[in-house]
């Protein structure tokens, strides 16, 4: 059974070419030995093409939008102006806290 599956038979192919009976088959063999009635099963639909199957059809056409200018793009402050101030504040706040913690390491750090 699984040879013939993996030479490329579907799951009905392959059952009737192996044991004579198709997934149907084996359905109604495995109810009678449990000893159930058989089921109606309705006949196989005809099958179809995929390419009778409708798609989606795109409506509209792709529209070219601008992209906005980056933030890099942007102007740079000039030193004059109030928000060039916070930036050069924040360095002389930070500046001497950082010197002070790296004379500490160099001092702790054994030789």
């Amino acid at each position: 059974m699984l040879l013939t599956l993996a030479a490329g038979n579907t799951y009905d192919e392959a059952l009737q070419e192996v044991y004579g009976f198709n997934v149907d088959g084996l359905e109604q063999a495995w109810r009678a030995s449990l000893g159930l009635a058989p089921r109606d099963i309705p006949p196989t639909p005809t099958p179809f093409s995929a390419a009778l199957v409708p798609t989606i059809v795109p409506q509209g056409a792709p529209v070219s939008v601008p992209t906005p200018p980056s933030a890099a793009a942007t102007a740079v402050p000039s030193p004059d102006s109030p928000g060039a101030v916070l930036p050069a504040l924040c360095n002389l706040l930070v500046l001497p806290p950082a010197l002070v913690a790296l004379f500490q390491w160099r001092k702790r750090r054994p030789s």
